[in-house]
């Protein structure tokens, strides 16, 4: 049984695929499932303004196939942060 969470899955732009108003990304695996199998990924991004909060914008719980992400109806102005959590059976 897990005791502990998933470590930090990687995160990446693929930049041949970015446009003026998306981006897509991609995601790895982390180096350590904390002792349950990865049963998939949650994104999170902000609104692309310095300290707004970090909002669900995927929840592939359950489809650990999928490593890429397509984020759209983003504005050229702004930089946003995105964070992606790996997710297991217990955590």
């Amino acid at each position: 049984m897990a005791t502990d969470a998933p470590g930090t899955p990687t995160i990446a732009v693929i930049e041949s695929a970015r446009t003026l108003t998306s981006l897509t990304l991609s995601f790895g695996a982390p180096a350590t499932d904390g002792g349950a199998p990865i049963i998939g990924y949650h994104l999170y991004r902000d609104q692309g303004i310095a300290g707004s909060p970090l909002s669900l914008i995927y929840n592939g719980t359950g489809a650990p196939e999928v490593i890429t992400f397509e984020a759209t109806g983003l504005v050229t102005a702004l930089t946003y942060a995105f964070e992606l959590r790996a997710v297991n059976k217990i955590f």
